[in-house]
């Protein structure tokens, strides 16, 4: 059945974390036969979305996995739009 999952992002500079600090929501649709697994899988994906970038003023920036905040099991089948994971 399919799921829609909620993950959460922080983003901020590595040099004094506590500023400048952004949040970010993505939503996966996730294939999965209960609330668990799909959390489960979207959380193996989320964990290796964690990055490094250098800012445009030459400041070390890291955008980091911090949890999966909920999960949604949709009512109607997305024919075609899902993929096994």
């Amino acid at each position: 059945m399919p799921f829609a999952v909620a993950l959460l992002f922080h983003t901020s500079p590595t040099e004094n974390p506590d500023e400048h600090l952004l949040w970010e929501e993505r939503i996966l649709l996730i294939e999965a036969d209960d609330e668990n697994e799909a959390a489960e899988k979207a959380q193996l994906i989320a964990s290796k979305e964690n990055f490094e970038y250098e800012s445009a003023l030459g400041v070390i920036v890291k955008s980091k996995f911090e949890c999966v905040e909920r999960v949604f099991q949709i009512s109607e089948p997305l024919k075609g739009w899902l993929r096994n994971l």
